[in-house]
């Protein structure tokens, strides 16, 4: 009888899943932000504001560096923004320089979190 799922269902799923994504990756980054505040490491962390071309694939390669906490391609827009945390103000540094050296990244600019 159900051969094929109701195109609405389908979409309303495929949303649902994607909003489901976004909840872990907020609890992960939440995690880790507060497993780092309680360990008394000293850390930077930071927003990184990225310029490039076809921003949810330089998403996906941020996502895969070691340091960031979360990246979002921005809507309508062809900028991407970072969430990074390193030891170090040199950890940082090197972590910038890594994001700018990406496939696609024009620039990256950086604003420290308080």
């Amino acid at each position: 009888m159900w051969n094929s799922m109701n195109p609405n269902a389908a979409d309303q799923l495929a949303e649902a899943k994607r909003k489901a994504e976004e909840l872990q990756r907020e609890a992960r980054t939440h995690a880790l932000l507060r497993s780092t505040r309680q360990s008394g490491q000293p850390s930077v962390s930071a927003y990184v504001f990225v310029s490039c071309i076809r921003p949810k694939a330089v998403r996906r390669n941020l996502r895969r560096l070691p340091g960031v906490v979360k990246a979002d391609a921005l809507a309508g827009s062809s900028e991407a923004i970072v969430v990074v945390q390193e030891q170090s103000r040199e950890g940082l540094e090197a972590l910038l320089n890594r994001i700018r050296d990406l496939p696609g990244v024009l620039a990256a600019n950086f604003k420290l979190a308080a």
